[in-house]
């Protein structure tokens, strides 16, 4: 529970505006090589496995909550996002309608994308830049 926790700390303080979670998919990725091994399914590595996996789906979904809930962007960033777009993490995220970029550079690439599009928008609403027609 220590991620979502801590994320919901960082989110909910007034002077951050948004969050780039970087290291998604690892616990589940760490359940992909305990399936392949050679101990699997004996010695409980089932239970294991099926945690690690639930894990790195619930800290997507807490990304995705605690985005909606205070308003800002949480992106998450993780090369599993192309290096195994089954892994659980990015899949997650996906299912919640949103990317899971390929690395922080390109979340924050984005985030530098969504904040000028913002200013953009805060001008329109000003009357300072005229509508498309």
């Amino acid at each position: 529970d220590t991620i979502p926790e801590v994320m919901e700390l960082i989110a909910a303080h007034p002077d951050v505006h948004s969050i780039v979670y970087l290291g998604l998919g690892i616990q589940s990725n760490q359940a992909r090589l305990m399936r392949e091994g050679g101990f699997h399914p004996a010695h409980g590595l089932d239970r294991i496995v099926a945690y690690h996996e639930r894990q790195d789906e619930r800290f997507a979904q807490a990304a995705d909550e605690l985005s909606r809930r205070y308003g800002k962007p949480i992106l998450s960033a993780t090369e599993l996002a192309v290096a195994d777009p089954a892994n659980p993490g990015p899949a997650a995220v996906r299912a919640t309608g949103r990317l899971c970029y390929a690395s922080g550079n390109r979340a924050v690439t984005a985030l530098g994308h969504l904040h000028r599009y913002a200013n953009f928008r805060d001008r329109v609403a000003e009357g300072a830049v005229e509508r498309w027609r």
